[in-house]
């Protein structure tokens, strides 16, 4: 059975790329579309396909992709950066990655959803405003000082977010945030 997926590219060089990156996929209906034409009003592909240069595009590519799953292709350099947007609907891939590691992320996404529902991770108040004001772009020492909190208790409190939402850096706690945490 094919799959109908929607191919988003900027340019023909990101199509081709791309395209020849599927090739070995015989089981996707592929439609190919600029990112400037009105993609989202193009109904009946249930997976959308993109290579993002940047984590801030992926992002809000992400949020337009609404009920739709999304496979996006990253720099080689870059791949790491974007495993924050990973969930059951998002698989983020280098795009040099090994065919295997291809064929099991269009088959989890391609598959009959699950009904999962990511359970938010419990968070503090302090860390609420500790998340908050790094979103604004404070940095450890302005929290700390907006606070009334030494910048030791700061960083105590970012090691916490950092094992309540598993990355390893701010930048990465930050999409975290962003992605995960209600507001």
């Amino acid at each position: 059975m094919k799959h109908t997926t929607l191919l988003l590219y900027r340019n023909a060089f990101e199509r081709e790329r791309v395209l020849f990156r599927l090739s070995k996929h015989p089981s996707l209906a592929i439609e190919c579309c600029p990112l400037s034409d009105a993609w989202q009003a193009k109904t009946g592909a249930s997976l959308l396909i993109c290579y993002c240069r940047d984590l801030l595009f992926a992002c809000q590519l992400r949020q337009q992709a609404h009920a739709r799953n999304l496979l996006l292709f990253t720099p080689p350099e870059l791949g790491t950066t974007f495993h924050s947007l990973d969930d059951v609907h998002c698989r983020t891939l280098n795009l040099a990655c090994p065919d295997e590691q291809l064929g099991e992320a269009l088959q989890a996404l391609c598959s009959e959803p699950l009904d999962v529902h990511e359970c938010a991770a419990y968070l503090t108040r302090r860390e609420r405003q500790i998340l908050n004001l790094y979103l604004s772009g404070k940095d450890t020492k302005e929290v700390a000082e907006n606070l009334g909190i030494q910048s030791s208790t700061v960083i105590a409190h970012k090691k916490h977010l950092f094992l309540k939402s598993g990355v390893h850096s701010v930048s990465q706690l930050l999409v975290w945030a962003m992605l995960k945490v209600p507001r």
